[in-house]
């Protein structure tokens, strides 16, 4: 599945830098809203 690769790749760059962890969560909970 597209969308667990990607949280995936997020989850690892958010551990390395606190701002893209605060930007992928943000993204993720869109992602999140417009799932079925």
């Amino acid at each position: 599945m597209v969308a667990t690769a990607l949280i995936n790749e997020l989850d690892t760059a958010a551990r390395t830098d606190p701002h893209i962890s605060k930007a992928a969560k943000q993204g993720i909970t869109s992602l999140a809203e417009m799932a079925p």
